[in-house]
């Protein structure tokens, strides 16, 4: 137990840290880190199902929407299985999954989609939006990559009508940023499917490891939108 309230506490009172899911990529990406720079600190099996233990109440103390239920099917690195977080079959659930229209199949199209300026486009449609435009509802997430070469990223919500024109998708500004967290989910073969919070690849430099380590054949940027 002291050891799951060393690892977790901070996840308590963190202002950053405001939904479940990048409570999770926080641990994943805290456990990538102990993997591949601090071998000598990586987390055993029994700290690791603390760790969750813990989050659970966190989670629950905290108030924070449990993840929808198909969910249930998928997994972070080293087997971290989402289920306890899900809600029930059918249940009542407060997120709604955005797929983008942008894929991407090997590492390196998705290392030089990240060190550019780019457009990640997806179709939504606001619960509270009635809307007689002309095409489909959605928004752009631009890719903002940083000034110095292979290091940090960030990705921006597109405000400005004038930034849709052309564009497949036209914006209502219902839709709002604070809602949103911006995950990748990654297809290996049929039935597995790997979600990556952007903590967990936020730097350029660390995707050729993070594919070498965990190969398959597609992935998608997706989006738990908050209603």
């Amino acid at each position: 137990a002291v050891v799951s309230t060393q690892s977790t506490g901070w996840l308590q009172e963190s202002k950053e840290v405001n939904n479940l899911i990048v409570a999770i990529d926080a641990i994943s990406s805290l456990i990538n880190y102990n993997m591949f720079m601090h071998r000598d600190r990586r987390i055993g099996r029994g700290t690791f199902n603390r760790i969750l233990d813990s989050l659970v109440i966190i989670a629950d103390s905290r108030g924070w929407s449990k993840l929808p239920n198909k969910f249930r099917n998928f997994y972070l690195p080293w087997a971290f299985n989402l289920s306890r977080f899900c809600v029930p079959q059918n249940g009542e659930c407060r997120y709604q999954v955005i797929s983008s229209t942008n894929s991407f199949y090997e590492g390196q199209q998705l290392s030089s989609l990240l060190s550019k300026h780019s457009n990640l486009i997806f179709h939504f449609k606001h619960p509270d939006i009635v809307c007689d435009l002309p095409g489909k509802c959605g928004f752009i997430l631009k890719t903002v990559p940083s000034k110095h070469k292979g290091e940090l990223w960030t990705l921006r919500l597109s405000t400005d009508i004038e930034e849709y024109s052309g564009q497949p998708v036209h914006f209502h500004k219902e839709v709002r940023a604070e809602r949103m967290t911006p995950f990748i989910c990654k297809v290996d073969g049929i039935d597995s499917r790997f979600i990556f919070g952007l903590g967990f690849v936020s730097r350029v430099s660390d995707l050729e490891k993070f594919y070498s380590t965990f190969s398959g054949n597609s992935g998608i940027f997706q989006v738990l939108y908050e209603i």
